[in-house]
């Protein structure tokens, strides 16, 4: 099957362009925009996983350590 992800960026945080990687695929979100990426799932062992990377991501502050990327809106599966 495929999961597909909806994502959208927040230009407040990061003001360049922001890749997702997954699985060999890739979407660039620009500015306000949302964007879907569609990833193939392969069976490992009866399990199935997308692991998605975001470059570039940012750190709020020395008060909030989390390392922040795109917004992950929702995850769609479709079954094979």
């Amino acid at each position: 099957g495929t999961v597909t992800a909806q994502m959208s960026r927040d230009p407040n945080l990061i003001s360049r362009p922001q890749t997702v990687r997954a699985d060999g695929r890739s979407v660039t979100l620009n500015s306000n925009n949302d964007a879907t990426l569609t990833v193939p799932l392969h069976p490992r062992n009866g399990v199935c996983r997308a692991v998605f990377t975001v470059t570039p991501t940012a750190v709020p502050g020395a008060a909030d350590p989390r390392v922040l990327g795109v917004h992950f809106l929702e995850f769609r599966y479709a079954a094979p």
